[in-house]
């Protein structure tokens, strides 16, 4: 995604000026740049910004012009910025959810993302590209509930989830992918102390609050 924005001939010139610039355009306007349209490159490749020269009147084609004609003729100077798009979070997911029938905390998000799963394969064997995507799409939703429900079942937010999730797998991805259950214990009880979260006892029920508490300030 880009976005345009009409400069003066002396902001272009200054915006040539901060670096080297490679030119694809044959158009005789370049020459207000200081370029040679004879040498412009035939391919071009991505860049984040870009400037584009169009002449207010049509050229004759093959013709070479002065500046002082293309000048007279007018030309409009058009600076394109790449515009970052942003990529989006499991929060941006759940606040569509909330608004949507099921809303959060659905139990059943986990057997809906095997449904997915299912669909999408046979969206994939039937040759449906698109209806895949859209299947891609469910299952991020449904994937993302899923982690909803299962922090609201202790009391944890799907960003403190994954924040667990991270602290136990990093252990795992060792060399020889080493299962080390007290280790991994220790890692999910420093990654629960850096949140605020102190365990009461050494096990809890799932769904109850009482397992676990956040100490409040003194």
């Amino acid at each position: 995604m880009f976005e345009a924005e009409e400069i003066s001939e002396a902001a272009a010139l200054a915006w040539r000026d901060e670096g080297p610039v490679a030119n694809y355009c044959r158009h005789e306007t370049v020459r207000l740049l200081g370029l040679d349209p004879k040498q412009a490159l035939t391919q071009c490749q991505g860049y984040d910004e870009a400037l584009c020269l169009g002449a207010k009147w049509r050229l004759d084609f093959g013709r070479e012009y002065s500046l002082g004609e293309i000048r007279a003729m007018g030309v409009q100077f058009r600076l394109l910025k790449r515009v970052p798009v942003p990529t989006p979070s499991l929060d941006d997911v759940l606040a569509l959810a909330a608004r949507l029938p099921t809303g959060l905390n659905d139990p059943f998000a986990a057997e809906k993302l095997l449904a997915e799963r299912d669909e999408l394969l046979q969206a994939l064997t039937e040759g449906d590209n698109v209806g895949a995507m859209t299947e891609v799409a469910c299952a991020g939703y449904y994937a993302a509930k899923h982690l909803d429900w299962v922090g609201r079942r202790v009391g944890l937010s799907v960003n403190e989830v994954l924040r667990l999730t991270v602290a136990k797998y990093e252990l795992r991805a060792r060399p020889d992918n080493p299962k080390d259950d007290e280790a991994e214990r220790a890692a999910v009880l420093y990654a629960l102390a850096t949140l605020g979260i102190v365990l009461k006892g050494k096990d809890f029920s799932p769904g109850e609050r009482g397992g676990f508490y956040r100490p409040g300030p003194e």
